[in-house]
């Protein structure tokens, strides 16, 4: 019956899912939407937080980074263990999801910005705008991706 849908309160059939989840998995795991996702949609993301960050508007670091996240969808994964811990593997399981996140961020951080100085020199250089040397960035990467983000294609790049 683990996993059936049980007559009864609420309670015994979120139990029952509760225990089917965590001897099955979760029908719709975090895991499935990070392997699926292809390079136009990494890029995509990107490119919308480029022209977000290269036109700042007076807004923190802070405001735009929320903003990239509102625009991109960003959302926080929650993974459950049902079966308990050792203290010792909680802990370390705990500290390393937080360490990678908080690298992520950081290394986020650090991207744009050394991202938006590319550009910025880019448009002094050549004597365009940010938005132009984005929008010409855009045209090139679409025709890049168009030849290359095939599912064979991403296989064969790694």
């Amino acid at each position: 019956m683990c996993g059936g849908r049980l007559p009864g309160d609420r309670k015994a059939r979120a139990l029952c899912q509760s225990h089917a989840d965590a001897v099955f998995g979760p029908v719709d795991p975090p895991w499935r939407w990070l392997d699926a996702k292809t390079q136009r949609e990494i890029v995509d993301e990107w490119l919308r937080g480029l022209t977000i960050i290269a036109h700042p508007d007076g807004r923190t670091p802070e405001e735009l980074l929320a903003e990239i996240a509102e625009v991109n969808q960003m959302t926080v994964d929650h993974i459950s263990i049902v079966s308990p811990l050792l203290p010792g593997e909680a802990r370390t399981l705990t500290e390393t999801t937080r360490a990678n996140s908080r690298l992520r961020s950081r290394e986020t951080k650090v991207h744009a910005f050394v991202t938006l100085l590319l550009v910025d020199w880019l448009a002094e250089e050549t004597g365009q705008t940010r938005s132009d040397v984005l929008h010409r960035l855009a045209l090139r990467l679409d025709a890049w991706l168009s030849e290359h983000d095939r599912p064979d294609a991403e296989d064969k790049a790694e």
